[in-house]
């Protein structure tokens, strides 16, 4: 992909809060203590949790990057970071759960149900 760069290795790493909680390195996967989550009602950025599968591709040049849009849309879209920036901003509070936290939790459900019987 133009301006595009997968790195084979971590050496290239963004930084990340220290506060984070790291619970691997390579491939990162953190999370913030809780104590920090119900600081605030809004969770700020740099504490949402990380879980990455490999290297965090690098950008090169941001002005050759883009993104293909296909499939239920009809007809195939190819947006530069350019055209990204000009789109209309909108705030949104959304929940975000990692899936690993919320099976956990429905296995804990499970248990308590049959302990109950």
């Amino acid at each position: 992909m133009p301006g595009l760069r997968a790195p084979s290795d971590y050496t290239e790493e963004p930084p990340r809060d220290p506060a984070l909680v790291i619970n691997s390195k390579e491939p990162f996967n953190a999370e913030p203590r809780r104590s920090d989550l119900i600081s605030s009602y809004v969770t700020p950025v740099e504490f949402f949790y990380k879980r990455n599968h490999g290297p965090i591709p690098v950008v090169d040049d941001i002005d050759k990057y883009s993104v293909s849009i296909t499939g239920l849309i009809g007809t195939s879209k190819e947006l530069f970071m350019k055209d990204i920036w000009k789109l209309p901003k909108y705030t949104v509070t959304a929940t975000l759960q990692v899936y690993s936290h919320f099976l956990y939790q429905v296995v804990l459900v499970h248990m308590a149900l049959l302990i109950c019987l």
